[in-house]
């Protein structure tokens, strides 16, 4: 496990180079990619109510883990964009 964001970037930039996916990954794409992940994380909570979004994590685990998986989509996206920017994610 990666113990810090330019580690993770680091085994990111591996795994897509592995699979040719780099040529995909310039910053206009990256950024819409992160922006479809978002929005696929947001439909997960779209017609609850405050008090089932509230809980969500602990009432659905299907939908849990749908929520832990699109949260490292948007994760892996903010992180490669970030290192193809060359932005410090912690100074920001």
């Amino acid at each position: 496990m990666a113990k810090d964001i330019p580690e993770l970037q680091s085994i990111l930039k591996t795994f897509y180079e592995e699979r040719d996916w780099e040529k995909f990954h310039d910053p206009k794409s990256l950024c819409m990619a992160l922006s479809t992940e978002v929005a696929e994380l947001s439909e997960k909570f779209q017609w609850l109510t405050q008090e089932q979004a509230n809980h969500i994590m602990q009432t659905d685990l299907r939908t849990a883990e749908e929520i832990r998986d699109e949260m490292g989509d948007v994760f892996a996206y903010l992180i490669t964009l970030a290192a193809k920017l060359n932005i410090d994610l912690i100074e920001v």
